[in-house]
């Protein structure tokens, strides 16, 4: 236990000092791992003052007003200059990445940006800071040419502090050399196939009283039956000053004071208050209330600063094998998240923060997971707000104890500790106050290593209100505690109930994982993109993916165990690379411009809170209610907290279901009515804060029979002719020929048109590859057979192909078309090399194709869909047309399309 942790201060001569855990704080630590965490996670920090975590990283709370000075917080963003050999100077965009601007930065080369700035003459008594919210990756701070200080790690804010080094109502000059490290611990620039390093996002002028707020911590608690909130409010100032004082207030969401309470500043030790509040409004991800807090800082009867914070009253709990939310299980429906803007790269302005958190919002989702590092604030303060609960992840990415497979710093390695050690407290210092993050994870896909464990321990000794995930919990040692719940990553959609090991992370693996904990699959039900040749052949694989999610929400839903998932991915890369081998890019429900793609519908409808369990139901009698089967999906909404409206022909209202509690099933119904000619009705759902949930079809039948759909001629006889190499249909519009070497149809004729540029065949791809698609043309013939009725002809092919399975299909052929069906049996197959990891009866893509003639211009259909209705041109609809013609321009780099995707 005798260890030392690394925090770089904000101090210009404090710079890679190292501050020792004192040996009392050591024994605590020591103390959360023997106790049971179920009852940490729901104990107030502030509940016991020996207990609390003394934070030695210091990033003062920024202030809302500072009195006596206009603008305390100063946006530096704009035009920079960036020089890759400090000679030749040009102008770049912060924040922004360089390389996308076309600054050609390599790893481990340094690089200098530069720019000037005025400090305000009313900064004269102020103590200054210079705020970074994120740079990547290793950077030293010049001011007026003087180092102030040096940082590593791309995504957490961190300060320099300028006091005394710059002299308000002058011009300073600031330069920063940066390092884009290729053994970063984030994997950052490896993972996007390029150096992003540069300055990601803003940077800020701040400017404090002299005797101001170094810590702010904001814990809550809830009672009596989560009508009574509990606010522990934890101070410390940067030393001592005579009279000065805090005065809190808070405030109700609807803005009445519900809470006051003085606090001592006078003094640089810690002070704890607690608030409590009777009749509170409980945050959660169904009803994000947020209280305002006003800390006013005074001296006697002058006012210094305020500062505002938004907060939540929520608990967090682990209770074996459930997740609680304000004591009730909850199930996390969500979705990654990548920082992505259509022309910076990995960077991203307040404007698409929120814009992200009202379409994950949209998409019925309650959990975002920000894949793999800390969120910018805006983004946390838009799930704060919307409600979104978030698992907020360190930025760790693909580590290993022994730096295999990929080259970064080693999770077992004492000497890159601080690596580790800093950035995770920067995050959880910096981030901890908001009421959207419900857990916090050590990083992503990596091995556990005792650095691992170290940063558990710091996160668990400094917010012991808040569970800890690491992926991957299977390589922790028995014997060692690292983890509060199991991540596992891309199960199988019908074993949710069990942590998946991948074959890369073998090595040191913990065959005791606890058969009690919930285990969350933040990685599942990967968006169909690494196909990009089947894609172009067969667009319907998004609208297939759509199976994919339901079932995976559906089982989860049913699992004891599982806590929920988060799908690979939201947003699209910018930077796809489709000649790489994984070449990441389009994997995201939204393109970069945040175009809803088709999966964006399907993620909606099958995280639908509300869900109708019939899709048809007989026409009620006249005056009559419509009764409805629903299951409520939600966690803390009962029903009739939503407001449904209907349309029946020319019948339409609102009206409020009944009172049916989260996680059970009921009966809505909607009011009587003159039902004639309603042969349908749609429901709409919205909920109290005005989301729109959900929008379903019913079919109303009447009990008489619809008239059968005409899909080809007029039916009529037909003749086969056979011979060695082919058979053929002859009818009186169509000609069928069938090559009996493949088995396959290669030719059809209507009215003597040709409609094939070539022969029908099917498609494969094994379910681990990345490769192209396999047409199957290595193909053997086992048998041929068939069979001619005076109005069809049936052809039975049993075949197979090399490493492939036993393939059996049956194309009939008539006046009304073809059909076309197969059966695949692969437990004769042989898997080939590139596949290896694949399930011998597992596979990516099966299917056919069919290659029309290039005279074509439009194709129809009609085919039983997967939901009731779909927005308009979605191609999963169940009923529509599509033309090869294009309609929009093409698609130029940097500019945004001005149509749907």
């Amino acid at each position: 236990m005798g260890r030392e942790i690394k925090i770089m201060s904000v101090q210009a001569d404090e710079i890679n000092t190292c501050i020792k855990i004192p040996n009392k704080l050591k024994k605590k630590i020591w103390r959360t791992w023997v106790l049971g965490f179920a009852v940490l996670f729901t104990t107030l920090a502030c509940s016991n003052e020996e207990e609390k975590f003394k934070g030695a990283l210091v990033i003062c709370p920024e202030p809302s007003a500072v009195f006596g000075i206009e603008n305390p917080i100063i946006s530096l963003n704009g035009e920079w200059e960036i020089s890759l050999d400090t000679q030749q100077w040009s102008s770049i965009a912060v924040p922004g990445e360089p390389s996308m601007q076309g600054f050609g930065i390599r790893y481990d080369e340094p690089f200098t940006y530069r720019t000037s700035f005025a400090v305000p003459s009313d900064y004269s008594e102020a103590h200054i800071l210079l705020r970074f919210h994120g740079v990547y990756g290793y950077v030293k701070v010049f001011i007026n040419n003087k180092l102030v200080r040096e940082h590593r790690g791309g995504f957490t804010t961190w300060d320099c502090n300028l006091t005394g080094l710059v002299k308000p109502g002058e011009n300073i000059a600031l330069r920063l050399v940066i390092v884009d490290e290729s053994d970063d611990i984030s994997y950052g620039s490896s993972y996007a196939y390029h150096p992003i390093g540069g300055i990601l996002r803003k940077v800020e002028l701040i400017g404090l009283p002299q005797h101001h707020l170094e810590h702010l911590y904001l814990d809550t608690d809830l009672s009596n039956n989560n009508q009574r909130g509990t606010l522990c409010i934890r101070i410390k100032t940067n030393g001592s000053a005579r009279g000065n004082k805090l005065k809190a207030v808070l405030k109700s969401p609807d803005g009445r004071i519900v809470g006051r309470k003085n606090i001592s500043a006078s003094s640089d030790t810690w002070q704890d208050k607690k608030m409590n509040v009777a009749s509170i409004l409980p945050w959660d991800a169904e009803h994000p209330n947020l209280y305002t807090l006003e800390l006013t800082l005074s001296n006697g009867e002058t006012e210094l600063a305020l500062w505002k914070r938004r907060i939540g009253f929520r608990t967090v709990k682990v209770d074996g094998s459930r997740f609680l939310v304000n004591g009730r299980p909850v199930k996390l429906r969500g979705i990654n998240r990548h920082d992505m803007h259509p022309t910076l790269g990995r960077s991203i302005t307040p404007e698409l923060d929120w814009q992200d958190a009202r379409l994950i919002k949209r998409a019925n989702l309650n959990y975002v997971r920000t894949a793999h590092y800390p969120p910018s604030s805006d983004f946390l303060h838009a799930c704060d707000e919307l409600g979104i609960y978030v698992e907020d992840e360190a930025a760790v990415c693909f580590a290993t104890p022994d730096r295999k497979p990929v080259n970064v710093f080693s999770t077992g390695d004492p000497g890159y500790r601080s690596h580790y050690l800093d950035q995770v407290a920067e995050m959880v210092e910096f981030h901890r106050n908001h009421s959207s993050i419900i857990l916090w994870s050590l990083g992503n896909e990596s091995a556990w290593g005792s650095n691992i464990t170290e940063t558990y321990s710091h996160i668990k000794a400094a917010d012991p209100t808040r569970p800890v995930n690491f992926s991957f919990s299977r390589t922790v040692p028995a014997d060692v505690k690292s983890y509060d719940i199991l991540s596992s990553h891309y199960p199988l959609y019908n074993n949710l109930n069990q942590v998946q090991l991948w074959t890369f992370v073998k090595r040191r693996v913990n065959d005791s994982l606890s058969d009690v904990l919930p285990i969350l699959h933040d990685e599942w039900a990967h968006l169909p993109c690494y196909c990009y040749d089947l894609l172009k052949h067969d667009p319907n694989v998004r609208n297939f993916w759509g199976e994919s999610i339901k079932r995976f929400w559906e089982n989860a839903l049913e699992a004891e165990r599982a806590l929920g998932g988060a799908i690979w991915c939201m947003v699209d890369e910018t930077f796809m690379l489709p000649d790489k081998p994984l070449g990441d890019g389009p994997w995201g429900i939204v393109d970069v411009w945040r175009r809803e793609k088709p999966e964006f519908f399907h993620t909606r409808k099958a995280h639908s809170p509300v869900h109708v369990l019939l899709h048809e139901t007989n026409q009620p009698e006249n005056g009559e209610t419509l009764d409805i089967p629903v299951a409520n999906r939600f966690d803390h909404t009962f029903l009739n907290e939503l407001t449904v409206s209907y349309q029946a022909g020319d019948v339409s209202g609102t009206f409020r279901p009944s009172a049916i509690e989260p996680h059970t099933e009921g009966i809505i119904r909607v009011p009587g009515q003159d039902w004639t000619g309603c042969n349908s009705i749609t429901l709409a759902f919205t909920d109290a804060f005005g989301w729109e949930l959900d929008d379903v079809l019913i079919r109303l039948s009447t009990g008489h029979a619809d008239p059968p759909i005409s899909i080809g001629p007029e039916k009529g006889p037909v003749e086969i002719h056979a011979n060695s190499d082919n058979i053929t249909l002859n009818s009186k519009d169509v000609v069928v020929t069938l090559n009996r070497q493949s088995g396959f149809i290669h030719s059809i004729t209507v009215a003597g048109r040709e409609m094939l540029a070539g022969p029908i065949s099917p498609i494969i791809e094994f379910a681990s590859s990345h490769t192209s698609v396999a047409h199957l043309t290595e193909w053997k013939v086992t048998t041929v057979t068939h069979h001619a009725t005076d109005y069809n002809l049936q052809i039975n092919t049993l075949g197979r192909f090399r490493q492939g399975p036993t393939v059996r299909i049956d194309q009939i052929v008539s006046n009304s078309g073809i059909d076309i069906r197969y059966q695949i049996d692969g437990k004769d197959m042989t898997i080939p090399e590139e596949a290896k990891y694949a399930v011998a009866t597992e596979f990516g893509y099966l299917g056919f194709a069919i290659p029309l003639n290039k005279d074509f211009e439009e194709i129809s259909w009609q085919r039983q869909a997967l939901w009731s209705n779909y927005p308009e041109g979605h191609l999963g609809r169940p009923s529509g047309s599509a033309s090869k013609i294009k309609r929009h321009d093409d698609i130029t780099y940097g500019h945004e399309p001005l149509w749907p995707f």
